[in-house]
C-alpha cells in the first residue's frame, strides 16, 4: 500500500502519488497549498474551487469574465466555458474553451478522459466491465455503453437474482 506523498499524511494513494483527498483539493484547486490573494484580487469559491472576482458591480466567476474579453461581448446564456488543462484557477484565455452547451462540454470532458485512459480519443467504457473499446464493439444507448457480452451477463444474473430472492 502506497502512501499519499503529501507530509504528515499516512492515507493511502488514489492518484498522482496522493491520497483521495489531496487529489481532489489538487483538482478543485490547482495546487495542494492554500493560496493567499491580495486585496482586489477576487476570491476562490470554496464550494466548487472557482476563481470569482468583481467585475462591472457585479460578482462574476474569473473564467467567464476572460472569456468574454477574448470574446469580446458577453457569452450567450447556455454556452459553458471548459478548462483545457482541468485546473479551474487557470484562467489564462490560451486555457478556456467556450462550448455552446452543456453536451458538448461533457463532450470534451469524455473524450480527454478517453485520451488519458486509453490513448483513444474516440473509444468508449462498457458500463459493466469497466473497459474502454472502440465503438464498434459496442452498444450504446442514450445513457448507457456496454459490450453485447456484458449486456447479457447483466441480465442474466438478474434473473437469477429475480428467480431466487
Amino acid at each position: 500500500m502506497e502512501k499519499c506523498s503529501v507530509d504528515g499524511c499516512c492515507s493511502e494513494v488514489l492518484a498522482r502519488s496522493l491520497c483521495n483527498a489531496h487529489y481532489k483539493k489538487f483538482r478543485r484547486t490547482g495546487a495542494l497549498k492554500t493560496v493567499i490573494r491580495t486585496r482586489g484580487e477576487g476570491s476562490i469559491n470554496p464550494a466548487n474551487g472557482r476563481h470569482y472576482m468583481t467585475h462591472d458591480g457585479k460578482m462574476r466567476f474569473t473564467h467567464v469574465v476572460m472569456a468574454e474579453k477574448a470574446l469580446g461581448r458577453h457569452l450567450p446564456k447556455g454556452v459553458q466555458v471548459h478548462h483545457v488543462d482541468e485546473n479551474r484557477l487557470n484562467n489564462d484565455p490560451n486555457n478556456l474553451v467556450i462550448c455552446p452547451d452543456q453536451a458538448y462540454h461533457a463532450l470534451l470532458h469524455q473524450r480527454a478522459d478517453a485520451l488519458d485512459a486509453c490513448g483513444h480519443t474516440h473509444w468508449r467504457k462498457c458500463k459493466y466491465c469497466k473497459q474502454w473499446d472502440d465503438p464498434k464493439n459496442l452498444r450504446i444507448y442514450v445513457s448507457s455503453v456496454c459490450h453485447f457480452r456484458c449486456e447479457q451477463e447483466y441480465r442474466r444474473q438478474r434473473k437469477i437474482e429475480k428467480a431466487n430472492p
